[in-house]
């Protein structure tokens, strides 16, 4: 069958000329060539290298994914490297995917989604979350439009499917390609996906990496082509795995390096972004390969690479021994000036746009203390009373980081307040306090009120407050504890039960208007 002819008919069955009843399945387009056309062949091909991928892999239950970042060369090529990350999913719970990927055979600005009920392979059919794409489709910002012939014989989207129809057979997909991007469109795709993305919900980036040589019209360098393929590869990793987009896009403008899913890629960066102002998103390069390995011809080669993103635990680390909970970390009145600073713009640009601000040099002297990793709270306040207080306890970021993320958190994310909006901004005072290790307190008469923040836990409980908080209120040590106990949700007297655990800790605190 042509090209031609097989376009016509998939057209026309997405027009729903075909019976009414019958669900509108869009037909597989590279089976037989990009992976096994065979059903029988094609499982025993993706398991094959799931198993054999998997037994590289240490279990580590406590560390679930939330976003994958796989190649989409044929089998043959990238498939290894791309079940490296599908083996981590095997057995997982999630019940739906969003799956996106470049627009290679279709221009178009934007994001869209086929108008189908399921997709293809010849291991069956995998359904689409029609309510979530529809929902999608019809989003405020115009930001999904119409495409069918993007869609049509696209291969980057259906190389994923049967890797996930082995490891998720029970989940539904989004699968979204994207065209061309200015600036603000990164921002406002990644709001509409943001909110779709819980506990149930992962998010697949379907890209291959440098192509390079004559057959893609790209030979920046004659010489030790697999070595400057491999740093290109190393410095596009790096900037991913932090979730850096300004130097994922600087790499990109500065070298040309053709990332067919360099757009893909960059609307992940600012979802996972998002997610990280609620949870530590942690990435890490899990394969990588080069097409040119593998052929022996370095004329030409295509990179593939790999990328997990997953949600640690942020439990405590085992406390210091000593109980005061005091360490030598001191910050200069410059460096809270900086703080500050950052706190105050991050806040003037989300709840202008709904984005983050670019933080570094020259705007911000970000010293050594700044880039250590450091827990912090954000407190607001307005005319004295509380408009929000959330912070990290422990390290999980650098000190400039925790400030600006919780910033936002604090605004928008405490469930005590409504949200903070942009014209209440002007009335608002930042606080931050940048809190020093935890330390065991197994002997509450220790406690200092004026010097000491509190944690408690028990049962799954556990309750912060930090050291101004008692002074501000004016209770002595007993009323401190049985208020932290409060804040956990715990009786009054927990603190003296033998199975909660005490926490001390010391604070550096200071303020906007000193």
């Amino acid at each position: 069958m042509t090209v031609r002819l097989w376009l016509a008919m998939w057209l026309l069955c997405c027009a729903g000329l075909f019976a009414a009843n019958t669900p509108v399945v869009r037909p597989p387009a590279v089976a037989g060539m990009w992976y096994s056309g065979s059903a029988g062949d094609l499982k025993i091909q993706v398991e094959s290298m799931l198993n054999q991928a998997a037994r590289k892999i240490t279990p580590q239950p406590g560390l679930p994914p939330v976003a994958l970042i796989v190649p989409h060369a044929g089998y043959a090529y990238s498939g290894d490297t791309a079940a490296a990350g599908f083996a981590y999913l095997k057995g997982g719970a999630w019940t739906r995917v969003i799956l996106m990927g470049p627009a290679h055979r279709g221009w178009f600005k934007g994001a869209s989604i086929t108008p189908v009920d399921a997709y293809r392979t010849p291991l069956g059919t995998v359904p689409l979350d029609k309510l979530t794409c529809k929902a999608l489709a019809k989003h405020k910002s115009k930001i999904f439009v119409e495409a069918p012939d993007a869609h049509a014989v696209e291969h980057d989207l259906e190389c994923q499917l049967p890797f996930l129809q082995v490891v998720l057979p029970k989940a539904s997909i989004v699968p979204i390609l994207i065209g061309d991007m200015s600036g603000p469109d990164f921002d406002t795709l990644a709001g509409a996906l943001v909110p779709l993305m819980d506990d149930k919900t992962l998010l697949v980036v379907s890209t291959d990496f440098t192509h390079y040589g004559p057959s893609f019209g790209f030979t920046p360098f004659k010489e030790d082509v697999p070595g400057n393929l491999k740093q290109w590869m190393q410095e596009s990793g790096e900037a991913i795995t932090s979730l850096d987009f300004e130097r994922f896009r600087s790499h990109l403008l500065e070298t040309r390096d053709t990332v067919c899913g360099r757009n893909p890629i960059g609307v992940a960066i600012k979802v996972l972004q998002q997610l990280s102002l609620k949870k530590k998103i942690e990435g890490t390069v899990v394969a990588s390969a080069m097409s040119g390995t593998i052929t022996g011809d370095w004329k030409n080669s295509v990179s593939y690479m790999t990328i997990l993103f997953r949600d640690p635990p942020a439990d405590p680390p085992k406390a210091t021994a000593s109980p005061e909970g005091a360490g030598d970390f001191k910050l200069t009145e410059a460096e809270h000036g900086t703080l500050l600073r950052i706190a105050r713009k991050t806040l003037d640009k989300y709840l202008a746009d709904g984005s983050m601000p670019a933080i570094g040099p020259p705007e911000y002297d970000l010293t050594a203390n700044l880039r250590a990793e450091c827990g912090a709270f954000v407190t607001l306040t307005k005319s004295g009373n509380l408009r929000g207080c959330i912070g990290y306890v422990i390290a999980v970021k650098s000190l400039y980081q925790a400030v600006s993320e919780m910033a936002v958190n604090a605004a928008v994310h405490d469930p005590r307040f409504r949200p903070v909006t942009a014209p209440e901004l002007k009335d608002i005072r930042i606080e931050i306090s940048v809190l020093s290790p935890l330390a065991a307190c197994p002997d509450y008469r220790k406690v200092q009120v004026g010097k000491h923040g509190l944690l408690i836990r028990q049962g799954g409980h556990s309750g912060l407050l930090l050291p101004q908080v008692p002074v501000e209120w004016g209770w002595n040590r007993d009323e401190f504890l049985r208020q932290v106990c409060h804040k956990a949700g715990l009786p009054p007297e927990a603190y003296m039960v033998a199975d909660a655990e005490l926490f001390t800790f010391t604070a550096e605190v200071f303020h906007e208007g000193k």
